[in-house]
């Protein structure tokens, strides 16, 4: 059950969410549903709970933790925005050291999804996001140092990711889990990709008799 998801995890679920499902339905704020959820989770909510916050808070984490399947796979951190292209005989061209990223992450990848294929039986999809039904995936980064901007590896990490998860990065909204984390042994990028089962399994969710996640 959810006890069982670590905090990466939980911010990935966290972030999924539907809120324009949320605010249509429920007419509460972002701001007010993830209080609301971070409430219950972490076991502080008020004694007396509205019967519909919970239906909210159930609704939600059942849509995307019962229905889904949620695979986290770490590659190597990309090279920066102003390291990715060099200009040759005139033109902008990829640099060495973002050809020599590329393959390393690829390798890395393909070793990844093959394992899932082999442990879980799954094949990861490759989708094709349109304005109508726009593409959502959270990515957790390490830095080597405090100096770099998060911001600059975001680019290179979706035009990775076209051909293996999505045809065109067009509609593929990538947020960043915050808080961004500092280690230069650990530098790195993880991705939380969303699967839908084929059925849900046949199981309730209590969200309100289980552990803290810290």
């Amino acid at each position: 059950m959810l006890a069982n998801l670590d905090k990466l995890s939980y911010l990935a679920l966290r972030q999924h969410f539907d809120f324009d499902y949320i605010q249509s339905k429920y007419r509460m704020t972002k701001s007010q549903a993830l209080v609301f959820l971070d409430a219950c989770v972490k076991r502080k909510m008020i004694y007396k709970v509205e019967p519909w916050v919970k239906d909210f808070i159930v609704d939600q984490v059942e849509k995307h933790y019962f229905t889904n399947v949620m695979l986290r796979i770490k590659l190597p951190l990309p090279p920066t925005d102003n390291q990715r292209l060099i200009l040759s005989r005139g033109r902008l061209v990829s640099s060495p050291k973002y050809r020599k990223w590329v393959k390393e992450a690829e390798a890395a990848w393909n070793y990844e999804v093959k394992k899932i294929k082999q442990e879980k039986g799954i094949d990861i999809p490759l989708i094709e996001p349109t304005y109508e039904k726009q593409a959502k995936f959270e990515i957790a980064i390490t830095l080597p140092d405090k100096k770099t901007d998060f911001s600059n590896y975001v680019k290179a990490i979706k035009d990775f990711f076209t051909g293996k998860l999505y045809k065109d990065d067009k509609w593929v909204n990538m947020s960043v889990l915050d808080p961004v984390k500092v280690d230069r042994l650990e530098a790195g990028f993880e991705i939380f990709i969303w699967i839908e089962k084929q059925e849900k399994p046949g199981k309730t969710l209590d969200l309100f008799n289980y552990g803290d996640i810290d």
